[in-house]
């Protein structure tokens, strides 16, 4: 039995892809005075890119970066400017994977995120079940 998809394509794209026209990007990509503090303390201009990339990411559409995904020149050239970095330096970003996944972890510490566990499952069918 096939299964049934409910959303296009082109609306998987809005909800879930990776920012990239100018009013996304200025909605949620938009480095505040306390993020641009925390990155100035990575080390070098590819890491201060690659953890500002994550945190957008994180924020919306709400997953971070992947191993080997590129995100949008648009985004990459909106937070250079913002950090005052070149957008080039995001070929230099973690070289080591290690690096991305600590800026990860460091990331999501700080917005208050954690993985999904069994015990969350009574909580989110409550809130399914209302908005059902």
């Amino acid at each position: 039995m096939s299964r049934r998809q409910l959303l296009t394509a082109d609306e998987h794209a809005r909800l879930f892809g990776m920012p990239s026209d100018p009013e996304t990007l200025i909605r949620h990509c938009t480095l505040s005075p306390a993020d641009l503090d925390w990155l100035a303390g990575r080390r070098g201009a590819a890491n201060r890119l690659g953890a500002a990339v994550q945190l957008c990411l994180l924020r919306h559409p709400g997953f971070g970066l992947r191993a080997e995904e590129n995100p949008p020149e648009s985004l990459l050239a909106w937070l250079a400017r913002q950090l005052d970095v070149p957008a080039a330096a995001w070929a230099d970003y973690a070289r080591r994977d290690q690096t991305r996944r600590e800026h990860a972890r460091a990331l999501a510490l700080r917005l208050g995120l954690r993985a999904f566990t069994r015990a969350d499952l009574p909580f989110a069918l409550s809130l399914a079940e209302a908005a059902a």
